[in-house]
C-alpha cells in the first residue's frame, strides 16, 4: 500500500527493537516518514540505512500528526526529553 504524498504523516515510532523495527521499515516501504527514538541510540540510528530521521531524544513526538486510528500509549515521561 503506498499512501499519496499530501496524506502522509509523520510517524513518531518509539523503540526499535525487534518489533519495533520491523513495523519502522514497514512504515518506510509504505512511503511514510518516520522519525525513531531508543535509549539505546545505535538501534533508531540503524534505521537510517532504511530512510528514518533517528531522533536524540523522545521530545519530538509531540510535534508528530497522529494517523487516524493511531496508537498513543500516553508513555508518562515520554515526551521530556
Amino acid at each position: 500500500m503506498t499512501i499519496p504524498a499530501g496524506l502522509r504523516p509523520t510517524v513518531a515510532l518509539l523503540g526499535t527493537g525487534i518489533m519495533g523495527a520491523a513495523m519502522g521499515r514497514s512504515m518506510l516501504r509504505a512511503g511514510l516518514p518516520v522519525r525513531a527514538w531508543n535509549r539505546t541510540a545505535a538501534r533508531a540510528k540503524a534505521l537510517e540505512t532504511d530512510g528514518a530521521v533517528a531522533a536524540e531524544t523522545p521530545a519530538w513526538r509531540k510535534v508528530c500528526r497522529r494517523m487516524p486510528g493511531g496508537i498513543d500509549t500516553g508513555w508518562h515521561g515520554v515526551t521530556a526529553g
